[in-house]
């Protein structure tokens, strides 16, 4: 740092115009104050040239085994500052060596001085004392007068306690610096975590931090945080639970919990695990708390699980449908050779009207778990596969009797090549969204309309129910997006949700390069318009010695 030389009257010793002590106590209060390194050591530099009187300045600190200039007054302040000294070089080098202050009064008589490149050699006395703290020295407050005006011993005692009093001060904006840096990087480390992060007191409970994703994902602004405790964070009916203080394990000093609730803002329950470690802030025993929001994970778990039940039941089933088919073949013959010998019977014809509807449920039921199993990729009839699929709606009371129903399908439709599973699975969730959307709906009608161009299978799913906004419309295909209510209360006896549906379709047709394309307008009803390579055309687009198989 470069300034212009003082004006200093050379008459008299300066320190001896005010009483010395009071001098130090002055300057004590000026730089501890301090905390910024640079404008200390200013502070110092200007502080040692006021009261000592003197031509120059220049503040020395030992970095790397080298007396580095870090702040210099005088009329060669450029040359100084660019010539850092080498331990033990010239007065100010010796003394960064000795920890000894040294006086040297016209030193340019006695060889010791170091000529500073590009400055002359003047008569010059120089005046160096230590900065040290605890006995480390940790650079030179260095002085200099130029011609006969020489320094005093009560100078070099008043630079003495100068320096000590700059030692101190300049160690603290160090720890200062180095806390500063510290915290900064807490913060940067602390921030960059996706999940929320919470300290806390481990006695009071109070919180004492919170992170950026905290903030957000909880709804409250940080002073609202920093003004409750952890506990605040529970809902109120479990707050004294026992899981809020028995963990699921320990490990590696990291303590887990699981099955805890946390509150948003808003009041929104989430399930949450926690991940709690002791550590250090700022001096005081703290515990930082990761909360991890598995709201989602255990609604996908929930799915599965039903997914797998649904599974077993549709196992099950086929069993039970094989097993009826000797009995119903049974009955069907008696009924029919009763009729051929007493045909005035008109209740047999309704009892073979009522087997033969048995016999039709029995094969599709068949024939369906038969193709789920099937997991290898092969030609499929659509219009085959959309009645198996709406047949099995009816099982659904409200589609077989408050929907009304319109089938258009293409006879000339060309297959589709495919696992059998993954098609009929993404055509009924859009199936079953479009029957959800119409449930308060006037008028319910679902139309699916099957039909060809240019290589291309397309499927039309048109529902006259609530419809979407366009904001609702460039969400509907993102994981876990739903504007249905989460499937976990069983007062809610509507259609639920967890936002998986459409993403789950959007993925197996992608499969088989198929895309979707919606239209929808709000209060008149959507359209989903499924688009397939037919078996033919895909094959076609295959590379040459390929073969068509499923990921």
């Amino acid at each position: 740092m470069t300034s212009s030389p003082k004006e200093t009257t050379k008459t008299g010793n300066g320190v001896e115009s005010l009483p010395r002590l009071a001098a130090l106590l002055e300057t004590s209060h000026e730089i501890t104050g301090k905390l910024e390194l640079g404008e200390l050591l200013e502070a110092v530099a200007l502080r040692a040239q006021d009261l000592v009187r003197c031509d120059g300045v220049t503040l020395y600190l030992i970095e790397d085994e080298i007396l580095r200039p870090i702040v210099c007054y005088e009329e060669y302040a450029e040359e100084v500052l660019s010539t850092p000294l080498k331990l033990g070089e010239g007065v100010s080098g010796s003394v960064a060596v000795t920890g000894e202050a040294e006086m040297v009064n016209r030193v340019d008589l006695t060889g010791r001085g170091f000529l500073i490149p590009g400055t002359p050699l003047d008569p010059e006395s120089l005046l160096c004392a230590p900065l040290k703290y605890k006995d480390e020295v940790i650079g030179v407050l260095t002085l200099n007068r130029l011609g006969e005006w020489e320094f005093t011993s009560a100078d070099l005692e008043f630079t003495k306690g100068l320096a000590s009093l700059a030692a101190a001060a300049i160690h603290s904006a160090r720890l200062y610096e180095r806390l500063a840096d510290s915290e900064r990087n807490y913060r940067t480390l602390f921030n960059s975590i996706g999940e929320a992060v919470f300290v806390h007191d481990p006695e009071t409970k109070r919180l004492l931090d919170a992170s950026d994703s905290a903030v957000r994902r909880y709804g409250y602004t940080r002073d609202e945080i920093l003004n409750m405790t952890i506990l605040d964070l529970h809902p109120e009916e479990e707050q004294e639970s026992r899981e809020l203080h028995v963990p699921a394990n320990i490990q590696d000093g990291v303590t887990h919990y699981r099955g805890i609730h946390h509150r948003k803002k808003d009041g929104t329950l989430i399930d949450v695990t926690i991940s709690a470690v002791d550590i250090e802030l700022r001096g005081r025993p703290a515990r930082l708390a990761l909360a991890v929001d598995v709201t989602e994970w255990h609604r996908i778990f929930r799915e599965l699980e039903q997914a797998r039940k649904l599974e077993s039941v549709g196992l099950l089933a086929s069993g039970i449908a094989h097993n009826l088919n000797g009995p119903l073949a049974g009955i069907q013959g008696f009924a029919e050779l009763l009729r051929a010998t007493h045909p005035g019977l008109v209740e047999l014809d309704l009892i073979l009207k009522q087997v033969y509807k048995i016999n039709e449920i029995v094969r599709t039921l068949m024939l369906k778990a038969r193709n789920q199993q099937e997991q290898k990729s092969r030609n499929i009839q659509i219009n085959a596969l959309l009645r198996t699929e709406l047949s099995f709606l009816e099982a659904n009371l409200f589609f077989k009797h408050e929907v009304e129903k319109s089938y258009e399908f293409d006879p000339m439709l060309p297959e589709v090549r495919a696992v059998y599973g993954d098609l009929s699975q993404a055509l009924l969730n859009i199936i079953n969204n479009a029957i959800d959307a119409m449930r308060d709906s006037p008028r319910r009608l679902l139309q699916v309309r099957t039909r060809h161009a240019d290589g291309q299978i397309i499927i039309e799913i048109e529902d006259s129910g609530i419809g979407m906004s366009e904001e609702v419309m460039s969400r509907i295909f993102e994981p876990f997006f739903t504007t249905k209510p989460p499937p976990d209360g069983e007062q809610f006896q509507g259609p639920t949700g967890t936002g998986l549906g459409l993403s789950a379709s959007g993925q197996f047709l992608a499969r088989y390069k198929g895309k979707i394309e919606v239209r929808s307008r709000v209060n008149q009803g959507s359209v989903f318009t499924i688009i397939l390579p037919s078996a033919k055309q895909a094959e076609a687009e295959q590379p040459p010695g390929e073969e068509f198989t499923v990921a």
